[in-house]
């Protein structure tokens, strides 16, 4: 029962921390403009896994970019979004 519940509390932390995004990016859309807040934070996730790029398998690169390119697409429609919309709204309305 010990690692059920340590579980569920991970759970409700991640939970946690995936809403308060909403809420901050709306912050720093209202300071900056949606594209510099996205480059910013892709520049500081490409810094932090920079370490790790030459250590990747043969053949994982381009579909990681595949991928990013994804990712990219999502951020940018959550921030551009988040300047005519609420957060919570936001966070509640289906993809």
């Amino acid at each position: 029962m010990r690692g059920y519940a340590l579980g569920l509390f991970a759970l409700n932390l991640l939970t946690l921390l995936w809403g308060t995004t909403f809420v901050v990016v709306k912050g720093a859309v209202e300071a900056m403009p949606a594209s510099t807040l996205v480059f910013l934070r892709f520049l500081v996730a490409s810094l932090f896994f920079l370490p790790w790029l030459l250590r990747l398998p043969r053949g994982a690169f381009g579909p990681g970019m595949e991928l990013a390119f994804w990712l990219l697409l999502g951020y940018a429609s959550q921030a551009i979004g988040l300047q005519y919309t609420s957060a919570s709204r936001s966070a509640s309305s289906p993809p």
